[in-house]
Parts: structure tokens; C-alpha cells; sequence
């Protein structure tokens, strides 16, 4: 996710800050991500759970409308300080009586241009309070909590059925995020505990002609809990070793 994240701030964020980026460029910007994440194959993931945090199963996914959002309230905080510059005078004269600090003893005007205005719409929707500076990332994370409400994973009630609900979720999840392991061990972490790893059972639902029973042993099904834990061969394989 690292990747991605330097991938879209070297060559958009930049952007963003000057002028706001139309649906249709968000939307597939965001699409591409996804197709990154998931190597163009099915999203066995909610896309919301994907955007929360570690401590909820999530992966931080960047969600790219409220984030290219979020880098404009900075710009809000820098027309405050105190020094000048030629773009506050035009951010005064578009919005300065919106933003209170305006009088009829300068000139004003009363119909902001489309980014002042998609800019006013950023801060109502932020809930941004002017008197309270703080960072873009601050509101970020904020409206990602507000429109990503975290909901218990499907995963952990199945997880939970078999082994007790005393697991603590968000220690399990912190651990595999911060995990040393290969970044490939890592993702075949995570994707196990969201049991969404291919094992035929699961890609038997998508793919009719692909047998679900275990190609090592025979067994009828194989799922997730065959694989891993009930698998004679697999058993056999990892006693030996």
C-alpha cells in the first residue's frame, strides 16, 4: 500500500491542490487502484473494510475523492497566516466575506469562481472549523471514519465460531499489518484471516468448471480449514519438514 500511496503522490496530489478533479477522473483513477490491490482478479474484500484502518482488518486503500478533497483545507489555513502573497488577494476577493474576514471596504464579489466554490462545498462538508488549524491528513482520516463506518468482518464471526470469541481482532490484525514477514507472507496473512485465500471451494463458486475438491488428498471440499489444518497430505508434508 506504501507503493501505491508514493505512486499516486508523485503524480497527482501536486495537482489536486490547484484545481479539483472531475467524477469521471476520480472514478477510474480509483478503479485502477483496485485492479492494483487485487491483481485484476475478483474482490474477495469489501472495498469499505479495505479502506479502514489496520486495527479494523483494513489495508488503508487511499480513497481518492476525500482525499483530493482533504489537501484543500490546507490551502483554507495558509490564507490565515500571516504572511503575503498575489493568491491570497484572489482567494479575499472570492470567498473572503464567506470566510469572515471580509468587509465592503475591499473589493468582493459574490459569485466565486467554480474552484472557490468547490472549495466552500469541501468545507461544509469537512465540518472545518476555522479557529482550530489543523492538517489535511487530520480531516482525512476523520471523514474516512465518518464514511467508513467499521462493521465486524464476516471473517472474524466465522473465526470466532470455531475458536472461541475471546480473540482480540485488533491486536490480531495490528500484528499481521506490522508483521517483519515477506510482503508475501503478509498479504497470504491477511488474506487467510479474511479467508478469502483461493482455495477451490471458493473459486469453484466463481469458476464452475474448476473441481472444489482438494487437488492433494480428494477430499470432496476443499476449504479454507481443510487446507490449512485437516489436509492429511498437507500434515504429512509439514511433519515432515
Amino acid at each position: 500500500m506504501t507503493v501505491i500511496g508514493s505512486l499516486v503522490a508523485s503524480t497527482l496530489w501536486h495537482v489536486v491542490k490547484i484545481y479539483p478533479l472531475t467524477r469521471e477522473c476520480i472514478d477510474s483513477l480509483q478503479s485502477e487502484i483496485w485492479k492494483f490491490v487485487w491483481s485484476k482478479k475478483p474482490e474477495w474484500v469489501r472495498r469499505e473494510t479495505c479502506m479502514s484502518d489496520y486495527l479494523n482488518g483494513g489495508l488503508r486503500i487511499i480513497n481518492l475523492d476525500i482525499k483530493s478533497k482533504a489537501l484543500l483545507i490546507g490551502r483554507v489555513f495558509r490564507f490565515f497566516e500571516e504572511s503575503e502573497t498575489p493568491w491570497k488577494d484572489f482567494m479575499r476577493y472570492y470567498i473572503g466575506r464567506s470566510l469572515g474576514i471580509n468587509d465592503n471596504s475591499r473589493p468582493n464579489s459574490d459569485i466565486p469562481t467554480p474552484f472557490y466554490s468547490h472549495l466552500l462545498r469541501v468545507l461544509r462538508e469537512f465540518a472545518v472549523d476555522l479557529g482550530q488549524p489543523s492538517t489535511s491528513k487530520m480531516y482525512y482520516l476523520k471523514r474516512i471514519e465518518d464514511c467508513v463506518t467499521p462493521v465486524q468482518a464476516r471473517s472474524e464471526l466465522a473465526w470466532n465460531q470455531r475458536f472461541g470469541p475471546g480473540l482480540i481482532w485488533k491486536e490480531i490484525w495490528t500484528d499481521v499489518a506490522r508483521s517483519f514477514n515477506d510482503p508475501v507472507l503478509r498479504d497470504f496473512d491477511w488474506r487467510a484471516l479474511h479467508r478469502v485465500l483461493p482455495v477451490n471451494f471458493r473459486v469453484h463458486k466463481w469458476y464452475s468448471r474448476i473441481s472444489s475438491a482438494c487437488a492433494r488428498c480428494g477430499e470432496r471440499i476443499e476449504t479454507l480449514e481443510h487446507t490449512l489444518i485437516h489436509c492429511p497430505m498437507i500434515n504429512a508434508s509439514l511433519n515432515y519438514s
